[in-house]
């Protein structure tokens, strides 16, 4: 692999410096030769120091933080925030206009009761994969783990409480989408009758 041109990081620049730091990471990472380009590993390292400096990163190692940006760009983490978006902006429409008006349009209801048939589905397995995608780094993060022997005589691992929250989707998201499937049912009539 040949010896990638690198600039210098430009101060004030410090969020495409950094984006511009991982793309190289990533570049070193996944290349075809055994040990990454030693300019991408030394121009890595300057940037990674400006950024820990500048208060940017908190991770410390070029593999971390190859870990960290495929778990932020990863499509379930759009598919989250975007399913959640829609979802919030359908529900406080809603209620918005039911303060301001005393009662909401019917279609601002059907859109409430209905709309999460798909994005409820959506939210929970983009969450349920995102957790699922960040276990690595979070194992590798170690940042918020608590070790014995400590004066309080407690043991803490996020790696692990993450699994245990995957562990809790397994029944907890069938049990709310029948809930809401009831809830859906209610209000639905509520609206016939009146």
């Amino acid at each position: 692999m040949g010896a990638l041109k690198t600039t210098p990081p430009v101060f004030g620049l410090e969020g495409f410096e950094l984006s511009k730091c991982l793309w190289k990471v990533e570049a070193a990472l996944n290349s075809s030769s055994i040990l990454p380009d030693h300019c991408t590993i030394l121009d890595t390292a300057f940037t990674q120091y400006q950024s820990i400096e500048a208060g940017i990163l908190e991770a410390s190692s070029v593999q971390l933080k190859a870990l960290r940006l495929q778990t932020r760009t990863h499509i379930l983490v759009s598919s989250l925030v975007i399913s959640w978006s829609i979802t919030e902006i359908i529900r406080y429409s809603f209620f918005g206009m039911k303060e301001l008006f005393g009662s909401a349009p019917s279609l601002l209801l059907w859109l409430r009761t209905c709309m999460f048939l798909v994005m409820y589905p959506v939210g929970i397995n983009s969450e349920v994969g995102s957790i699922y995608i960040a276990l690595q780094f979070i194992k590798a993060w170690e940042k918020y783990r608590i070790r014995m022997p400590n004066k309080w005589n407690y043991s803490f691992d996020y790696f692990y409480a993450s699994i245990l929250v995957l562990l809790v989707y397994v029944p907890g998201s069938p049990h709310m989408y029948t809930y809401m499937l009831g809830q859906r049912k209610k209000a639905l009539a509520k609206s016939k009758i009146a």
